[in-house]
């Protein structure tokens, strides 16, 4: 368990808090800041919760989920006005996931990053970065108990456990340790409901979502003798089906129902780009692929966005794939 106390202290002193998502908002993210939105809205702060792109459906039962800014940068107004402020960037392991230029806000108020990415960057004037942490949910756990004398009230358990059953599969990934059966085991004891998490985030598709992710399994492409899955969307999709990109949250998890599949990947086009999801179960790190593409993450989790065609994405990515399982190599240098 990490001390929070310079975090806690910072926060104290703070009359506003900035709570900053990162792109492509997963529930780790999204849960943790909501939970520090409930905290703080508790102790009688003023705050924001900002990122760059919007809540998914499936989260946005989450507390204060309507109070979420979609921005890519601060408006010069947020960091003007009585008090002290603070910015807190949760579970994002570089600032480009975040707000953009994130460093041009630092002289102006202490950025607090509180994060389980083992290839953190290191940014902020007081980070803490706990890699044995299976989410940041953990980590604000530790931090709200820490803080005695805060109020915590049951809709920041929920988000919590929120952030953690979603990074973790619903306790089924590898990340899953003993710490975080007992973070969830104290979130329940405070009032949660499994069963209600569980049926908010995952019974909230719609229709049009699910003919959207039958679009794209009926894509499926494999690699490394059917050990890799790979599927992917392009921008017509999208604009087909009126989905947003936010119904793609936990797609990519349903390639691993086909036998012996132990990395997956999806695609989408977005603005020019294409957008990377990757999973891995097995021996072949999700994190060294990312970030040879200039993405990151965790080993069984990790991203990358490249202004690149969908199709030479696939290729490529294929080819490095096919080279890691054919070695028995866990990195791609």
């Amino acid at each position: 368990m990490r001390d929070f106390t310079a975090v806690i202290s910072l926060l104290q002193r703070a009359d506003t808090w900035i709570l900053v998502s990162h792109e492509k908002p997963d529930g780790d993210t999204l849960g943790s800041a909501a939970a520090l939105a409930v905290v703080a809205e508790a102790l009688g702060k003023r705050w924001r919760w900002v990122g760059k792109d919007p809540i998914p459906s499936s989260l946005a039962f989450l507390p204060f989920s309507d109070a979420y800014e979609t921005m890519t940068s601060l408006p010069e107004e947020a960091l003007e006005g009585d008090g002290a402020l603070c910015l807190v960037v949760v579970d994002t392991s570089t600032p480009e996931r975040a707000l953009v230029p994130l460093a041009t806000y630092e002289g102006k108020a202490p950025l607090i990053v509180l994060d389980h990415h083992g290839d953190n960057s290191g940014y902020g004037a007081l980070s803490i970065v706990d890699s044995s942490a299976a989410a940041v949910g953990e980590m604000i756990l530790d931090l709200l108990e820490q803080a005695v004398e805060w109020p915590f009230p049951l809709d920041a358990a929920e988000a919590l456990y929120t952030a953690i059953a979603t990074d973790t599969g619903n306790f089924s990934y590898a990340n899953t340790t003993e710490r975080t059966f007992l973070a969830a085991a104290k979130l329940v004891a405070r009032g949660v409901l499994p069963s209600k998490i569980s049926e908010r985030v995952h019974s909230s598709n719609t229709e049009e979502g699910l003919r959207l992710w039958g679009l794209a399994l009926s894509r499926l492409v494999s690699f490394a003798n059917g050990q890799v899955a790979c599927t992917f969307l392009r921008d017509e999709d999208f604009i087909a089906s009126g989905c947003e990109r936010s119904n793609l949250e936990g797609l990519v998890n349903e390639l691993f129902r086909i036998r012996n599949v132990t990395f997956a990947v999806l695609l989408s086009e977005q603005d020019g780009q294409t957008h990377a999801s990757l999973r891995s179960r097995g021996a072949v790190s999700a994190q060294p692929i990312a970030r040879s593409w200039g993405g990151g993450g965790h080993p069984q989790a990790a991203a990358f966005r490249v202004p690149v065609p969908l199709e030479e994405v696939l290729e490529k990515l294929g080819t490095q794939l096919e080279a890691l399982y054919e070695t028995g190599n866990s990195r791609f240098e």
